[in-house]
């Protein structure tokens, strides 16, 4: 379950939600989750404003049901009763007025052990990054939380602490996503440079500058 949309919308049971793969069969409002298929909800509706929905949005095919300005929905909360055996939630207005119902119920065997995974296979790990230090001009800010990419030739650290791996493992591949707050014109250049050391010193206790010729970050 996630917010920050000014919106409503709950997906159907799905296989994949990066290729937008509906399991079969189609489950709509009663959502048996087994592995490897899920749902999601946004539950945007108890904030400061609604909104529409964009560009027809609510007739994609896994959504099982969408709420926005567009068909009336007022400020609204999900509110869900869940227990060992099912979840049944009912998306309710500040009227009383129930827009929807769906339940959903856990895995027919969740205590079931799970097997070790194959060592061949790719595993994804999300890490969590702590910003070290943040630099525009000569203006070193400490824990600024975002990079504004309106202001040129800055420069951005990240540290990753506790990342669980060893000399052992064996990384294919590493994503850095970077999500912006807003839409914007024009393009951006960003270069990236990583630090080839076990443990990284954190920028925040010194007063280094990051520089080309320091080829840390």
């Amino acid at each position: 379950m996630t917010a920050h949309e000014h919106s409503y919308s709950r997906t159907v049971l799905m296989d994949d939600f990066a290729n937008q793969r509906i399991s079969n069969p189609r489950q709509v409002n009663d959502l048996q989750l087994t592995l490897g298929q899920s749902f999601l909800v946004v539950t945007g509706l108890g904030g400061y404003s609604l909104r529409p929905w964009l560009n027809d949005a609510n007739l994609y095919p896994w959504w099982a049901f969408c709420a926005a300005t567009d068909n009336d929905i007022d400020y609204a909360a999900l509110l869900c009763t869940i227990d060992t055996l099912v979840g049944t939630c009912e998306l309710r207005d500040i009227s009383g007025k129930v827009w929807e119902t769906f339940t959903f119920r856990p895995p027919p065997n969740p205590k079931a052990p799970v097997p070790p995974p194959d060592p061949c296979d790719p595993r994804f790990i999300e890490l969590g990054a702590d910003e070290d230090a943040h630099q525009i001009g000569s203006f070193l800010f400490h824990d600024s939380k975002a990079l504004s990419l309106s202001e040129p030739y800055q420069t951005f650290a990240i540290r990753f602490t506790d990342v669980p791996f060893t000399i052992f493992d064996g990384i294919r591949n590493i994503h850095l996503q970077v999500f912006g707050f807003g839409p914007s014109s024009g393009f951006t250049d960003i270069t990236i440079r990583a630090e080839l050391v076990s443990d990284s010193i954190s920028l925040s206790n010194s007063n280094v500058l990051l520089t080309e010729q320091d080829h840390s970050y």
